[in-house]
């Protein structure tokens, strides 16, 4: 495994487990960057950060709503029983590392 996907696997158990922290697992993705460096100490720019969320809705472990505003689309977030489970170590996910592993 390259350390660009060992990454990859960390960045997104760190946006699932921060969404399950948050009200409703439900939180936008500025939120999610601020939650990720603090807590994870992962620095995602907003690319990254979108790239990673698109890649958990495409596997089924959380929801994407675009926010369109005239100069860009950002996203909210909210993640899936199927997320839920991965973010709590009871389901695996191919590319998604487990929590506390």
């Amino acid at each position: 495994m390259s350390i660009q996907e060992i990454l990859h696997e960390e960045w997104r158990i760190a946006i699932l487990t921060s969404l399950k922290a948050l009200p409703g697992s439900v939180g936008y993705e500025g939120l999610l960057q601020k939650l990720v460096a603090s807590y994870h100490h992962y620095y995602l720019t907003r690319d990254e950060m979108q790239s990673e969320l698109r890649w958990l809705r495409d596997a089924g472990l959380v929801r994407l709503h675009d926010n369109v505003t005239p100069s860009r689309i950002t996203y909210t977030a909210t993640l899936s029983d199927k997320g839920l489970a991965v973010a709590e170590g009871r389901l695996r996910a191919a590319g998604v590392r487990l929590p506390g592993e």
